[in-house]
């Protein structure tokens, strides 16, 4: 009797435990924050690096334009 009440409970389970749901994909938003959350701090460097790449350019170009009016 104990027998085919563990095997009526394990069948109960293994039928509940297979009716799972697809996993939904996450939404847009989601995947932006989690990639905000563990490349933050990179993707700012990355900001701030291109950010001094365009000022250093600038800044060489104003040098280059006031060299000859100083002579």
């Amino acid at each position: 009797m104990k027998r085919t009440i563990l095997i009526l409970a394990g069948m109960g389970l293994i039928m509940t435990t297979g009716c799972n749901q697809e996993p939904k994909m996450p939404t847009d938003a989601e995947i932006a924050q989690k990639v905000q959350d563990k490349y933050g701090a990179e993707l700012n460097t990355l900001k701030e690096l291109k950010k001094m790449q365009c000022d250093e350019t600038l800044n060489q170009k104003v040098s280059e334009r006031l060299t000859p009016a100083a002579n």
